[in-house]
């Protein structure tokens, strides 16, 4: 996908995101992206969000593929499914269920959220949020002082501690989302829902404490955007954190599923026409469709 790596995993799908990708500072990795796939500091510093499970357990039932997209199809007692979608087409990973619910960040799950308003909160206080905290289809999502838990041991040359903000747009059948021991559970009305989640900063790195700034040659290669490091958003989300995350939020309103490109030629005037239409999945009926 464009924002995730997603592998298959008991029951699920597991979400991992590379901290940094490259950076114009680096020509190396530029001119040869094969140096970062070699270089075992960096997958050392795959960053493991967690799983993404059907609420009630579940068994894969099929993966369906095409250029586009993957979708795994999860079978849930009762006849229902969950389906998990990665996508080229956007930056986001589609959730979609006919049950009761289900479970992100399983095992990995951030510390902190907040809801459009700008209200910050451990992840034990999402069960006090209510309709109107809920009214704007969104959540945001982040890890704080001790940053995103690698995949794999650290590497001790490197002392900078990421984080991965993640953006979390809903349907409006939402219910309720809460702390579970599975992770964060997001419990629908009858007939389902969905989520997309996306790194809502892309590949760009994010500090999560101006404390633990490496000088080195890390922070010479790589560019950190210009936000405060997250470890300050519990005492106030930045504004500029709120409005990316109002932005995008409309943009996942309707995630795109696929696409089709077919050509003419008309031959009395030698022209080619190529026309280009996409197929996407509502996910809020109040955002409207903006295309990027």
């Amino acid at each position: 996908g464009l924002g995730w790596h997603v592998y298959l995993a008991s029951g699920g799908c597991r979400l991992v995101k590379p901290p940094v990708i490259c950076s114009g500072r680096n020509e190396d990795l530029v001119r040869d992206p094969s140096k970062l796939r070699a270089n075992q500091r960096w997958k050392a510093r795959m960053v493991d969000c967690g799983l993404v499970t059907p609420a009630r357990g579940a068994s894969l039932k099929q993966t369906l593929s095409e250029w586009a997209r993957v979708t795994f199809v999860f079978a849930e007692a009762g006849d229902t499914e969950t389906r998990i979608t990665v996508s080229r087409l956007s930056p986001a990973v589609l959730v979609e269920t006919d049950g009761a619910g289900v479970q992100v960040f399983g095992g990995a799950g951030p510390g902190f959220f907040s809801t459009a308003a700008g209200k910050p909160m451990a992840a034990d206080g999402l069960a006090e949020l209510g309709e109107a905290d809920l009214s704007d289809g969104w959540l945001l999502a982040w890890y704080g002082e001790e940053g995103a838990t690698p995949s794999a041991g650290p590497d001790p040359n490197v002392q900078t501690v990421w984080d991965v903000p993640i953006l979390i747009v809903f349907s409006e059948s939402l219910r309720r989302v809460r702390q579970t021991p599975g992770g964060v559970g997001f419990e629908f009305n009858p007939g389902g829902g969905a989520l997309a989640i996306m790194p809502l900063l892309g590949d760009a790195p994010i500090l999560a404490s101006p404390a633990k700034r490496h000088s080195g040659e890390l922070m010479r290669d790589f560019l950190t955007v210009d936000l405060p490091a997250t470890s300050t958003w519990a005492r106030g989300v930045p504004k500029a954190v709120l409005d990316l995350c109002k932005v995008w939020s409309r943009r996942l309103g309707q995630f795109p599923l696929s696409v089709r490109e077919t050509a003419t030629y008309d031959t009395s005037a030698d022209i080619v026409k190529v026309a280009t239409s996409f197929s996407f999945k509502p996910i809020r009926k109040d955002l409207s469709l903006i295309h990027i």
